[in-house]
């Protein structure tokens, strides 16, 4: 009834569900379809309360084959809903866009007839989707904008898929140059975070592909896959009707998709997004050089460890420079790890990789570049939230100190201070640190290391030598000094600088040369 005067007969589609269908005769040959289970009865339950009745209809769409897609409201609810409860339909997803937060009232209708085994429901075993409750974890490596790595309390660490959704298909030209894009998001916003994580269900293992496993993330309340979604660098998994792995907020992945496609976000886009072209200065010395020059005048130049090689070993991506470094931490010597299966790692050489890749990788960081090593790669110092990468692997006993090139660096002091502390606490490769024997090959004599004058054990007095010094130069990087003794040699540098100065006041040796000097 469109207005009291005018009326309109038509075929509307109950938004949100699909019921099974009755008996019916193909006028083409006569022959009788037979009803689906429960189609009978679910016509049967909404004649019973909706024929010659006054309902409100809310048109909401059209469907493929152009029907009129709506509501039908009667005046104690929705159809739909209690046509649900009782298990005589089931819910689709494609209307969930058109009706959006009332879809959720919807399929927990439907929940309550699984739980219930009624109608459609009856004698049909619930699949165990290995949904688990919601757990901590670290995010530790993004591997695309749809597969993490997250590592637990223990130490564990698994790779999880996000439920849901899917990154931009690499096979799909369109969307597969904001792939890139699409991991940098992710990984700028949940690298090293704390999350909570609730495992949805679990794919089994299959030809060429691992167990995986379905997960909600969420990080300071808001949930990774619905960022994802809203930005458009992500997509909505259509499941099959029955497939219960599935995100608890499909409903609103959906929505937020259909959002994005309107506003031409992310992969939405027309445009394709501006991809940097890293150049990698390390795969000859001749570039790391030319390279070298630019960076070493630079401090804290702001990076991202993509890879790591061994303990003291990465490769890193400078993108104010759209540079790709092998970068080497300087001043130290990590043991090395094994680069296969059938290589064999130096003691503590796993563990100190394992332990960079924890700290370092994907990390912003910051690098000091000092110079280069023969193979093309950058020496310097790396800082994780700045703090020198170098000396907490020094300190936790993963690496010792290399004298010369520590000196080299400026922070020696620094290292070995760590270092010595890691002897002391016997961390790592220095657990059987014995000093008597550190002292026996450094040529000392632990026993008559305490200086005393010989005669009672008393510790000989310290002697003090004071000098008078100028400084000459302050350091405004290291707060190194420079000095210069002051004593008979400066007086006699004083008078000949003197004498320098008054023979070039002098007019008559301000006199030109006779003829030009001879060349050679």
């Amino acid at each position: 009834m469109v207005s009291p005067n005018q009326h309109v007969q038509t075929t509307v589609l109950v938004a949100g569900l699909r019921a099974p269908t009755t008996a019916r005769t193909n006028p083409s040959d006569g022959t009788t379809q037979p009803a689906e289970p429960f189609g009978n009865e679910a016509q049967a339950f909404v004649e019973d309360r909706l024929l010659q009745r006054s309902v409100q209809v809310q048109l909401l769409g059209v469907s493929p084959n152009g029907i009129l897609v709506g509501s039908v409201r009667h005046p104690v609810g929705n159809i739909a809903e209690f046509l649900l409860k009782e298990g005589l339909a089931r819910c689709v997803d494609h209307h969930s866009t058109w009706l959006g937060p009332e879809m959720g009232k919807l399929r927990q209708a439907e929940k309550s007839a699984k739980d219930g085994q009624k109608g459609l429901f009856r004698g049909t075993v619930q699949q165990r989707t290995g949904a688990s409750g919601e757990a901590e974890a670290i995010v530790s490596r993004v591997f695309s904008a749809d597969t993490l790595y997250i590592r637990n309390k223990v130490g564990q660490e698994k790779r999880i898929n996000l439920s849901s959704v899917r990154q931009p298909k690499p096979t799909d030209p369109k969307q597969s140059p904001f792939g890139a894009e699409a991991k940098e998001f992710l990984r700028k916003r949940l690298i090293g975070k704390h999350v909570k994580v609730q495992t949805d269900g679990k794919r089994p293992a299959t030809e060429g592909y691992d167990e995986r496993e379905m997960c909600t993330v969420s990080n300071n309340n808001k949930n990774v896959a619905l960022m994802l979604v809203e930005n458009g660098y992500a997509s909505v998994i259509r499941h099959r009707m029955d497939d219960p792995d599935r995100s608890p907020i499909y409903d609103e992945l959906l929505a937020a998709e259909e959002a994005a496609q309107k506003e031409q976000k992310g992969m939405w886009s027309p445009k394709p997004p501006k991809q940097p072209t890293y150049v990698d200065y390390s795969e000859s010395l001749e570039k790391a050089k030319r390279q070298l020059t630019l960076l070493s005048r630079q401090r804290k130049v702001p990076a991202v460890v993509d890879f790591v090689k061994a303990g003291s070993r990465f490769t890193v991506l400078v993108p104010r420079e759209n540079a790709k470094l092998t970068f080497v931490l300087g001043g130290i010597r990590a043991p090395r790890s094994a680069r296969g299966p059938n290589d064999t790692a130096e003691p503590f050489g796993q563990e100190a990789h394992d332990f960079a890749t924890r700290r370092c990788m994907q990390r912003d960081v910051e690098i000091d570049v000092e110079d280069n090593d023969k193979q093309g790669g950058f020496i310097g110092q790396l800082y994780v939230n700045r703090e020198s990468f170098g000396r907490l692997l020094v300190e936790e006993g993963l690496a010792s100190v290399h004298a010369y090139s520590a000196e080299k660096s400026g922070n020696a002091n620094e290292l070995f201070a760590a270092e010595q502390k890691a002897k002391e606490a016997r961390k790592g490769m220095w657990h059987d640190w014995d000093p008597s024997q550190e002292a026996a090959e450094n040529g000392e004599d632990l026993e008559e290391a305490p200086a005393t004058n010989g005669v009672n054990g008393d510790a000989a007095p310290r002697t003090k030598d004071y000098r008078d010094v100028t400084v000459t130069y302050v350091d405004p990087n290291t707060a190194r000094l420079k000095v210069q003794m002051i004593g008979s040699g400066k007086a006699n540098l004083d008078s000949l600088m003197k004498e320098f100065a008054n023979f070039h006041i002098s007019p008559g040796n301000s006199q030109p040369l006779p003829q030009p000097p001879k060349a050679g």
